[in-house]
């Protein structure tokens, strides 16, 4: 039970500590007894073990239970028109996550034309920097033609390594609109 009572009291008092940045314990000077380094070494952990918690619900769905997907699909053609194609298919599937009360990540509209614009980047480092967001998504949303796309399919082996749930349709995301609307 002391060990509730602590945790409890390091909870209260962290959300103060995380709104400023600052831990309580990490700028303690560590003295060297050894009951002293036991207990220091036991506040380190809780204040650790606090923002892990923290971590972990902000990790989580939203207040009304909105997930953060991520739009995977074809991007690069050498046909121009196609290439607009894609990445017009991908900001609909944003528009649509939007309007089922979701949270979009869409790779497509956050580098669109940066090849263009950077070719000095390569597909590589921007699938990468894309593969960063993946981790803090509960959802990965294929649009068509994703299998024919060496990045989609990348991408499918990440989510499913991670254990994000894998969608085809948007339509199978649950429709949250009315009940975060009528929150706000």
């Amino acid at each position: 039970m002391a060990d509730v009572m602590v945790w409890e009291q390091i909870g209260a008092d962290g959300e103060s500590r995380a709104l400023d940045g600052r831990t309580k314990f990490g700028r303690t000077n560590w003295d060297s007894s050894p009951a002293n380094l036991v207990q220091q070494a036991y506040e380190e952990a809780l204040d650790g073990a606090w923002y892990l918690k923290r971590a972990a619900q902000l990790m989580g769905p939203g207040p009304d239970g909105q997930l953060r997907v991520y739009i995977s699909g074809p991007y690069s053609d050498d046909d121009p028109e196609q290439l607009d194609a894609n990445i017009e298919q991908a900001r609909e599937a944003a528009g649509a996550i939007l309007t089922r009360g979701h949270h979009p990540f869409c790779p497509h509209s956050m580098f669109a034309n940066f090849d263009e614009r950077f070719p000095h980047i390569s597909e590589r480092e921007f699938l990468l920097a894309d593969l960063a967001f993946l981790p803090f998504c509960h959802v990965l949303l294929q649009l068509p033609g994703w299998e024919d796309s060496a990045g989609s399919l990348i991408e499918l082996e990440d989510a499913e390594r991670l254990g994000l749930l894998v969608l085809d349709e948007v339509d199978e995301l649950p429709n949250l609109t009315a009940r975060r609307l009528a929150r706000l």
